[in-house]
């Protein structure tokens, strides 16, 4: 073949498939150019917005705290004007305000009543707690239920004899329940005292759950319902761990099986008991000073020692002064003169 006869291919681009080409590029590169010009646009629209919303919500939020502030808890017309308190006891009409914050001529908005009601419920006498409010009277009205104290609780370590209310001591209700008081009442002065309880070892501090404890307030309980016509109580003691030692207004002592207090048939039985000893010697001078009610048939009884009354004191009388006391001797007898025999 002859190489050299032949004619160089013209391999550039015609002129018309070169400006298609270019066509083609030109349009690519305004379509980007389009894109990111509305996305940019988009873009400040979403953030024109998101910030009027914000600034909506914002003016919202200012303007509806600005009313609330001036149409409620700037205005006069819901002042409180009267508190009522039925308290029974459990506290004092200021105690109860300082504590839950509630006062005359407070705005009713600004008082938070669940906070007052928590804090009501944080005093261990009250057993319910109610605070209501009205805003047509304007009123407050807290009603506070008290616990019903069973008992005194004494440290095992104090001696019958340094009992005193207030000191290392606390009151319990019949659930075993501790509660502190805030007011001394003459009645809690005449309540029962359990002795021989380890305070400080108490699982849960603010109820009595020991096994004696529990015994011990089931008896009281039991005999308080059965009223005085049985006898006045004035201590338990449950130190024995296997007895209790009941003592009435008497001094009288009583030793009760505390294993058989667990039922109501045995803790029926031995009161029974212990009511056949009471009647028994009601008639007569004795007093019974102990009695073992655990055992069932022959129940052992030993008496109190009767003490002589001491004789009255006369008071002598302010008008006569009182005569000194002086001995009486009897006088003695004149000598007699000896008898001379007569003469006949």
């Amino acid at each position: 073949m002859n190489i050299r006869g032949q004619h160089r291919v013209n391999r550039r681009v015609p002129h018309k498939v070169r400006r298609r080409t270019q066509g083609y590029i030109l349009e690519v590169t305004r379509t980007s150019s389009t894109a990111r010009r509305k996305r940019r646009t988009n873009m400040l629209f979403h953030a024109v917005v998101v910030v009027f919303a914000l600034c909506l919500v914002a003016a919202m939020v200012l303007g509806g705290s600005k009313a609330y502030d001036h149409f409620f808890l700037a205005n006069d017309d819901y002042n409180i004007r009267k508190v009522h308190t039925f308290l029974n006891d459990v506290l004092t009409h200021d105690d109860a305000l300082a504590l839950t914050g509630i006062a005359e001529g407070k705005n009713i908005f600004s008082v938070n009543f669940d906070k007052a009601r928590d804090a009501l419920r944080g005093i261990s006498m009250a057993d319910q707690v109610r605070v209501e409010h009205s805003l047509t009277e304007r009123t407050v009205t807290i009603t506070v239920t008290a616990r019903r104290p069973a008992a005194w609780v004494v440290d095992k370590g104090m001696a019958k004899e340094d009992f005193s209310p207030g000191l290392e001591a606390f009151l319990t209700d019949e659930n075993g329940n501790l509660v502190t008081l805030r007011i001394m009442r003459r009645e809690f002065l005449d309540l029962p005292v359990i002795y021989g309880v380890q305070t400080d070892k108490l699982d849960d501090p603010t109820s009595l759950a020991k096994e004696d404890l529990r015994v011990a307030l089931k008896f009281i309980e039991t005999v308080k319902r059965r009223g005085a016509a049985l006898f006045d109580l004035r201590s338990v003691d449950v130190s024995r761990g296997w007895a209790l030692e009941v003592e009435n207004d008497q001094g009288s002592k009583f030793l009760f099986s505390q294993k058989n207090l667990l039922t109501d048939k045995e803790m029926n039985d031995q009161l029974y008991r212990m009511q056949r000893v009471i009647d028994d010697f009601a008639g007569t001078n004795q007093v019974v000073g102990t009695a073992n009610l655990a055992v069932a048939r022959n129940v052992p009884v030993t008496f109190q020692v009767a003490q002589a009354d001491p004789e009255p004191f006369v008071e002598p009388s302010p008008s006569k002064p009182a005569a000194p006391i002086t001995s009486k001797k009897p006088a003695p007898a004149p000598a007699k003169k000896p008898t001379q025999p007569q003469k006949r």
